[in-house]
């Protein structure tokens, strides 16, 4: 029971570190910064949660500090504004 509390917990701080990069595309921050500053958790809650993240391959670390993993087939297009 207490296991399942606890998966859910990160899983919960890893949406909420997501929804902080939905509204900050640019941030980066060290995970004692993103517990701090971002979700308000405990330090190994954000630990795990940002290895989950790091798996699944939407964030990465630079650094000391961790930020959105940028998709090279996701870009921008460039407009012809001659037509």
């Amino acid at each position: 029971m207490i296991h399942e509390e606890q998966d859910e917990n990160v899983h919960r701080t890893a949406i909420s570190i997501l929804n902080y990069f939905r509204t900050h595309p640019s941030a980066h921050d060290s995970i004692p910064g993103i517990a701090h500053w971002w979700v308000h958790e405990d330090v190994k809650t954000v630990e795990k949660a940002v290895g989950l993240l790091v798996v699944e391959g939407v964030i990465e670390k630079t650094g000391g500090a961790y930020r959105l993993k940028l998709n090279p087939k996701v870009g921008v297009e460039k407009t012809d504004s001659s037509k």
